[in-house]
């Protein structure tokens, strides 16, 4: 592929997520109580924050260490980085299915349980899925980004969906 389509989809897919950031926000405005979108911003400061815990930079690692010679050396090194991602997304799925009540008790404000369990599993799903992408990225290959995240977002918003 060459490198003018791929600005045109990386052009798509930030377009896409402004847009919809664009597009929610009244929404989310209009149909939230004051409390509820407080808990919301809540929510977002701790996803925020946990990811870049969770994440341990691994995509940022991708990036900076992905010179190697050996295809062989590349692919061992792809499958550390996928273990250490596996074990974050472990944690947070541990997170959400017995530990979601003892860090409720823990946070300042009160949140739903089911809002945080959720969360967690996003986080999760977020920390694996970010190593694909950027090996993606690193070999040029937009148009399945681009579909990746699409898949995503359509993921995202069923389970936020199924939350409410």
């Amino acid at each position: 592929m060459n490198k003018s389509s791929n600005i045109v989809y990386y052009g798509l897919a930030v377009l896409s997520l402004k847009g919809i950031s664009l597009i929610m926000m009244p929404i989310v405005t209009r149909y939230l109580s004051v409390s509820d979108y407080g808990m919301l911003n809540f929510l977002v400061s701790i996803a925020s924050m946990l990811s870049i815990i969770l994440s341990f930079g691994l995509s940022e690692l991708l990036y900076r260490f992905n010179d190697f010679e050996d295809k062989k050396r590349q692919h061992i090194f792809y499958k550390a980085c996928l273990k250490i991602a596996l074990f974050s997304a472990g944690i947070c799925l541990t997170t959400s299915v017995f530990l979601v009540d003892f860090v409720m008790s823990v946070l300042p404000t009160q949140v739903s349980t089911k809002a945080l369990s959720f969360l967690f599993i996003n986080l999760g799903g977020s920390v694996v899925l970010s190593l694909p992408l950027a090996i993606l990225r690193i070999h040029g290959e937009a148009k399945k980004i681009h579909a990746c995240c699409s898949f995503a977002r359509c993921t995202t918003s069923n389970l936020y969906g199924f939350a409410s």
